[in-house]
């Protein structure tokens, strides 16, 4: 129904209580050293709705090394990004409106730039250097992406939304 670019883009639609939880997740290769580029668009429909982006490691999406390193979640209306375990709010979000993300993650020093374009406006909504990974440790390595509503085994969700253009390059 919605679309950024091309035919068409992934529906993520969660139902609170119903035992289940819908999830967009991916793998790419290794990423241990270096820098990783990750570019995506979400259009979120129930922006009051609970729904998490995460970038992890081997060790999943745990708060550990080579767990969590880029981690952005909704909540009540606001965009949060987790960093070195501190949830920083970044902007309001309107429903049915394309944000562009792109992220620059350097491996190396766990940190990353992170710059969020609005559809319709000109000038970025978030544009940030440097920021430390979601749990605070260099060198924090990267292989597989989720887009999911609430966390697995909370259940309570009904977030909706929807992804497009995911690219993860070197």
């Amino acid at each position: 129904l919605y679309r950024y670019s091309g035919y068409r883009s992934v529906e993520i639609k969660d139902v609170a209580g119903d035992g289940q939880f819908a999830e967009l997740q991916g793998f790419f290769a290794d990423k241990w050293h270096g820098y990783l580029f990750i570019h995506f668009a979400m259009l979120i429909v129930e922006t009051e709705e609970p729904m998490n982006i995460a970038f992890a490691g081997n060790a999943h999406f745990s708060m550990s090394e080579h767990g969590l390193a880029i981690w952005l979640k909704l909540r009540r209306g606001t965009l949060y990004q987790v960093s070195g375990g501190e949830d920083v709010p970044l902007f309001d979000v309107e429903p049915f409106t394309w944000y562009v993300v792109d992220l620059a993650y350097d491996v190396d020093a766990g940190t990353y730039d992170l710059l969020v374009h609005a559809e319709g406006q000109e000038d970025p909504v978030v544009a940030l250097s440097e920021q430390v990974n979601a749990v605070g440790i260099p060198g924090s390595g990267l292989r597989k992406y989720s887009f999911i509503g609430d966390l697995p085994g909370q259940d309570r969700s009904n977030a909706w939304f929807y992804i497009d253009d995911i690219a993860i390059t070197n």
